[in-house]
């Protein structure tokens, strides 16, 4: 019965000469007018032909990439109709809209993300809406992840995304906690990644990879350090010696040439919400 109903067509203006079917969605099919879709995107405007409007095309399109759903939400927008954005289809809307370059359902689905993602889901979704490269959102990602650190850490895994993620963190050079608060936290979540199993040195260290010299080091204190020592630890035996004469003496060594010295902004001024 509902196939019967998603095969009727659903129209769109008083004249539609133009029809989409939707092979995946049991042949659903969607009418609309030629002008009113060339009128608000440039790709429609090409689709559809510069003066016959669609004849290098046929009067059908098939749209095999987007889901009749979501196409149809772009179109009522298009008419000037209420549509509704949210956590479930956010992504494909945003799909739709960017390729067929109707800028103001995206700035609809921006303005619905940046109120959307915090420090708890950020993590969940960052790749999915890291792929469309838009700069509103990336900004807008990144300044959740300098504001939460801790908490946004706790939800990471050892995946390619989640360790852009965290390397979001580590090049911020201001965050709301101390370094010795950053450190305990990732390698919780290094740790986390093993459940119950023996993780040695180099298991966390090889996880980690070169990340690990974006952590200030130097900033700590003698007292940090000897428990950044604790195994599993970060760094090699020499690094933590050589760490704890630079602190104690200034004592230069080349194992710390790729280590920053320079505290972050807000290294020793921890928010309540995002305190371990």
């Amino acid at each position: 019965m509902a196939d019967e109903k998603r095969k009727s067509a659903v129209k769109f203006g008083d004249a539609p000469d133009i029809k989409f079917i939707f092979p995946r969605d049991s042949g659903a099919i969607l009418l609309a007018e030629k002008y009113r879709l060339a009128d608000k995107s440039e790709v429609f405007r090409k689709l559809f032909g510069s003066s016959s409007g669609g004849q290098e095309h046929g009067e059908q399109i098939s749209i095999t990439d987007i889901s009749y759903e979501m196409f149809r939400i772009m179109i009522r927008h298009i008419y000037n109709k209420v549509v509704e954005i949210s956590e479930q289809n956010f992504l494909e809307i945003l799909y739709a809209s960017r390729k067929y370059f109707v800028e103001t359902l995206t700035y609809m689905v921006i303005k619905f993300v940046m109120k959307f993602i915090n420090e708890e889901n950020l993590a969940k979704y960052f790749e999915s809406i890291d792929k469309f490269q838009i700069k509103m959102l990336n900004d807008h990602m990144k300044k959740v992840c300098k504001a939460s650190p801790l908490t946004i850490i706790k939800s990471l895994t050892c995946s390619e995304a989640h360790k852009r993620i965290l390397e979001i963190i580590l090049e911020s050079s201001d965050l709301p906690c101390s370094e010795f608060e950053l450190y305990s936290a990732i390698v919780k979540m290094l740790k986390s990644e093993r459940g119950n199993g023996i993780l040695s040195n180099e298991d966390l260290q090889k996880k980690l990879g070169k990340l690990v010299y974006l952590i200030r080091f130097p900033t700590m204190s003698i007292k940090e350090l000897i428990l950044c020592g604790k195994k599993p630890s970060l760094l090699t035996s020499q690094q933590i010696v050589d760490l704890l004469l630079w602190v104690q003496e200034n004592t230069y060594s080349n194992s710390l040439q790729f280590f920053s010295n320079v505290p972050r902004k807000s290294s020793n001024k921890s928010s309540p919400k995002d305190r371990c």
